[in-house]
């Protein structure tokens, strides 16, 4: 997650990565290692519908050349989500760019000491929020408040998303 900062400058990155730097190197020090008595993954694929007309339009146009498929529902871009448990360590995998109420969300669902969230790791699907909080903006070419939603494939992402990695949950 991006962090609250006073202001955009290369002065303001320099601090925050000097402070993350630094807070990592303390909290390895302090570390001990983990045993890892197991190790599992699992995958499932997912068909994400293409609800987004920005999307839609790019792929008429030739921009956006990624495979879709055709389904009774119309567009949708197949994908997957996984899950890696090694014993106490667990990720969940996605793929995009996850908000993060609801990346927050579904890593609360873990049950390892250990727990991680890992967004852009099993694709690009651009960003994927909560349904509650999704809004389509009026004009996809000038979303003001709403780039998000203009960057996502649409409103059912995120709850398909939510299914598919709550399905590896349970095995």
């Amino acid at each position: 997650m991006t962090p609250d900062v006073a202001e955009s400058s290369w002065e303001e990155i320099e601090r925050v990565g000097r402070c993350l730097a630094k807070c990592a190197w303390e909290a390895l020090a302090r570390a001990s290692p983990l045993e890892v008595d197991s190790l599992a993954f699992r995958r499932t694929e997912l068909l994400f519908p293409l609800e987004n007309p920005l999307l839609r339009m790019a792929r008429q146009t030739g921009i956006l050349s990624r495979l879709f498929e055709e389904t009774e529902a119309g567009l949708a871009v197949r994908s997957e989500v996984s899950l890696l448990d090694l014993g106490p360590i667990q990720m969940l995998g996605a793929p995009g760019e996850v908000l993060p109420k609801l990346g927050m969300a579904l890593k609360s669902n873990l049950s390892g000491s250990c727990r991680f969230f890992l967004g852009l790791s099993n694709d690009r699907l651009g960003y994927i929020l909560p349904a509650e909080d999704f809004q389509s903006p009026q004009d996809y070419l000038n979303p003001g408040d709403h780039y998000e939603e203009s960057m996502s494939l649409g409103p059912r992402t995120g709850v398909i998303l939510e299914e598919g990695l709550r399905t590896l949950l349970r095995g």
